[in-house]
């Protein structure tokens, strides 16, 4: 009776383990490097910082995709239009622009100090170049399998050693 009982008792324990056992599926995790570290923490002092955004405004920031460029737009423009810019009036003025606000919330989730320094500007703006002649140099060597015409590749050949010597 007493080997039953324990039986039963381990038994029980195991159900009690598998009931609470939950299975998480984690959503494909963005690569999140140095890149996207510089290109949201951009978007995000283009917000809180009037230097940051005369940069943009300057033509010293470039961003990479659409939607960031776009945001960045957004910034710029609601800046001009109502002479400053605050973050939760900002997220309300995109609400009906949900891509946007996804955008948004990726640069306010950085969860970044309000304070940054002309040298971490600068910094970040040379991280997103330095990434676009990475993308560039990636592009003509696509380019250059893809072409069957030798004197093009030549071309492309000498525009990555351009690149890479500029860079």
């Amino acid at each position: 009776e007493k080997r039953l009982l324990s039986y039963v008792d381990k038994s029980n324990e195991n159900k009690k383990n598998n009931d609470s056992l939950e299975v998480t599926i984690k959503p494909k995790d963005i690569k999140k490097d140095k890149y996207y570290f510089a290109t949201y923490a951009l978007l995000y002092y283009m917000l809180v910082n009037e230097e940051c955004l005369e940069y943009y405004n300057s033509g010293r920031i470039n961003f990479l995709n659409e939607e960031e460029r776009f945001l960045a737009s957004e910034i710029s423009y609601y800046k001009h239009k109502y002479n400053t810019v605050n973050v939760a009036d900002f997220y309300t003025y995109l609400n009906d622009k949900e891509d946007l606000r996804k955008v948004l919330d990726k640069a306010t989730s950085l969860d970044l100090d309000n304070s940054v320094s002309v040298k971490d500007i600068e910094s970040y703006i040379s991280t997103l170049h330095e990434f676009q002649i990475k993308e560039e140099i990636e592009k003509l060597k696509k380019k250059i399998k893809e072409e069957p015409d030798v004197a093009k590749q030549s071309e492309y050949l000498m525009r990555i050693a351009e690149l890479k010597k500029n860079s």
